[in-house]
């Protein structure tokens, strides 16, 4: 009991809803901020394009009225201000159809199937964001009523049914649609705290989907436990030391894990990722674009890419193998967004001058949900297939 004690008091304490680093502005201007940006998320969940576009605007003349109190600095520039005003500003449902605190929830997906949801029977979208399992079990149903306390209490729980999936389906649109799919509703409907979501696996069929998708997702997930089974080696392989990834005998031992984590991190200056399904391609703030996979590769060969940023000197380095091209999502936690940037790609350097936009921003907020603040981006960027002379654009 002692054990769950300490976890319910790191997560639920440890979780307000804010950002992991101080913001800078005042709170009264975050709130500013947070008011027109929670009513844009609104309209865009229901689908009211007029509504949205005003909301814009608002968060946009409210962003101008914050930014002359700068002194010349950008709104857009504090990553961590706008993480804030995204785990704010929206307002979640406190009850109604979708809202069964302390019961196991079902919902559908159509064609594709149902998950079953979890939440707290403490479950407070005001006040906590909470930590997140999507669990791959193939009775996720029985698993779910029979919850030890240490997950019940503190967890939210997306649990899609798995159990009629074929394993050749796993990663195709069927098994991507069930499995990702729970993440993204779950995300628009309850508090979902992406900074800490895990994915376990339990038992056979659990465990190897849970790898495989935590070898072509890596940047989705704070850590992954392999629960009550081992999985067999799976494409991608080496993602998998992108992120924590433990055995675990229990549910209750690997939520206990999980509670000693350390926040998901969404802006890594160095990583080393393989890209293996067609679809994959982002890695945290990279997207490559085109890249070989399957039998359009040599055997033994996949696509890789390695990244890292100076910020000393405003230099991103990549390099690629069976990757042509790729698009950076940027903000000032990674680089400095108004001094040129010079990316090193396969030894040859390209220099170009970003800029931020309220439009961007929003745009990479509805792709990804998971809070990340991305204000600029490169939208196509060559990698060469060998060095040559230095070029800027």
């Amino acid at each position: 009991m002692n054990r769950f004690l300490t976890l319910v008091a790191i997560f639920l304490f440890a979780m307000p809803l804010m950002a992991q680093d101080k913001p800078e502005l005042k709170s009264s201007d975050l709130k500013k901020l947070s008011k027109p940006f929670g009513a844009w998320v609104n309209a865009k969940i229901e689908g009211d394009p007029a509504a949205a576009s005003k909301a814009m605007m608002d968060l946009d003349s409210v962003r101008v009225k914050v930014e002359k109190k700068l002194k010349g600095r950008a709104v857009l520039s504090l990553v961590r201000d706008w993480e804030w005003v995204f785990q704010n500003g929206r307002k979640f449902e406190t009850s109604g159809k979708l809202i069964k605190k302390g019961k196991v929830l079902e919902r559908d997906m159509g064609a594709y199937g149902k998950y079953y949801v979890w939440l707290p029977s403490s479950y407070n979208p005001n006040k906590v964001s909470y930590p997140t399992i999507l669990l791959l079990d193939a009775d996720p149903s029985t698993t779910l009523k029979a919850l030890p306390p240490e997950v019940k209490d503190t967890f939210i729980v997306l649990a899609p049914e798995i159990s009629s999936l074929d394993a050749s389906a796993l990663l195709e649109v069927e098994g991507r649609s069930l499995i990702v799919g729970p993440i993204g509703q779950g995300t628009v409907s309850y508090r979902v705290d992406r900074r800490h979501l895990f994915l376990f696996g339990k038992g056979e069929m659990g465990v190897q989907a849970a790898a495989t998708y935590a070898a072509v997702l890596p940047h989705f997930f704070t850590g992954v436990a392999l629960i009550g089974a081992e999985a067999k080696p799976v494409p991608g392989q080496g993602n998998l030391k992108l992120m924590p990834v433990e055995q675990k005998e229990s549910l209750a031992d690997a939520a206990v894990w999980a509670s000693g984590l350390s926040s998901h991190t969404l802006y890594p200056t160095s990583f080393e990722v393989e890209l293996v399904e067609p679809w994959q391609g982002r890695a945290f703030w990279v997207q490559a674009l085109k890249f070989d996979t399957g039998d359009a590769l040599p055997e033994g060969k996949a696509a890789r890419l390695k990244v890292a940023v100076d910020r000393g000197t405003n230099t991103i380095t990549i390099d690629g193998e069976y990757v042509y091209q790729v698009m950076l999502l940027l903000n000032d936690a990674l680089v400095d967004l108004d001094k040129p940037i010079h990316v090193l790609r396969n030894g040859q350097t390209y220099t170009f001058q970003s800029s931020r936009s309220l439009g961007t921003l929003l745009e990479n907020y509805v792709l990804s949900l998971d809070g990340s603040v991305f204000p600029a981006k490169l939208r196509e960027l060559d990698l060469p297939m060998e060095s040559s002379k230095s070029e800027e654009g």
